[in-house]
């Protein structure tokens, strides 16, 4: 008898793999896979942040928010040559509403690479706000959140 080994793919194969899926919005069988780099990529090798930021935004994709967050936020803590972690990281702060905290992620992200093109792709994507319509209230202020709101929708009308 013949044993059949099966040979164990690569781990830049799992990668590819795990972020097809994550970019599919499959993110159980994502999930599957990053945890599977886990193992296999020690914690200081390149790349490692990488896979934890991944694995912070499928959790978040899966509605664990606080729990990928953190990972995420762990994972750039600890990061100063990927630019890519920052995107994920401003991926799942944006999924968790968190727009100042994606903000800084792409800022951060960008201080690393300028020339990111996910990046500020990212950051244009997510637009610029505009000022206040009363500048003296605050932005939060209820009459300024009724005007903006008029005031956006009647931009939007002049556009159609």
């Amino acid at each position: 008898m013949t044993a059949v080994s099966q040979k164990t793919p690569a781990p830049d194969e799992i990668m590819r793999n795990a972020c097809a899926l994550l970019e599919r919005g499959e993110y159980g069988d994502a999930l599957v896979l990053f945890r599977q780099l886990e193992q296999i990529i020690p914690s200081n090798a390149p790349g490692y942040n990488r896979v934890r930021a991944l694995y912070g935004l499928t959790l978040v994709g899966l509605g664990s928010r606080e729990e990928g967050l953190a990972v995420c936020q762990e994972a750039a803590r600890g990061e100063f040559n990927d630019a890519r972690v920052f995107h994920a990281f401003a991926r799942a702060a944006l999924l968790c509403g968190r727009r100042q905290l994606a903000l800084k992620a792409i800022s951060m992200g960008r201080v690393i690479d300028g020339d990111h093109s996910e990046l500020e792709a990212l950051r244009q994507k997510m637009g610029v706000r505009q000022k206040p319509v009363i500048k003296f209230l605050s932005r939060n202020n209820p009459i300024n959140i009724a005007l903006g709101r008029k005031r956006h929708r009647r931009a939007q009308q002049r556009a159609q």
